[in-house]
């Protein structure tokens, strides 16, 4: 059963569009099974046709990047039988993080990017 401040922020980010599309579904998808592994979380929301394991996992880690989602412990995956990450939302807003300013490379034709960091090095 999801708490209701999860639901209340689940909600909050559907309409100021705070997350993609992809996440905000693997988002909903966790609320509606908390707390899971991903492998259990995939398992219980296959029925739709896009949904791959390779949509989940990335999705559930970058979810806990902006510190949507946390991972609770580890214990035996249901699906697997291995030790896994059992996931659940925290109830809070995504954080925005600055991304660092890219250039292009001269030296690749631009091919390449960097990051000021890397500039310094030159």
């Amino acid at each position: 059963m999801p708490r209701k401040t999860s639901i209340d922020t689940y909600n909050k980010i559907k309409k100021e569009g705070l997350l993609s599309k992809r996440r905000l579904e693997v988002l909903e998808a966790l609320i509606n099974h908390e707390p899971c592994t991903a492998n259990e979380l995939f398992k219980k929301w296959k029925v739709r046709s896009f949904v791959t394991q390779q949509n989940i996992h990335p999705r559930l880690g970058e979810l806990r990047d902006v510190r949507v989602v946390r991972e609770v412990e580890e214990r035996p995956c249901q699906v697997t039988g291995r030790n896994a990450i059992v996931w659940e939302t925290t109830g809070d807003l995504p954080i925005k993080f600055d991304k660092p300013k890219r250039t292009k490379c001269k030296y690749c034709k631009g091919k390449g990017y960097f990051t000021e960091q890397q500039a310094k090095m030159f």
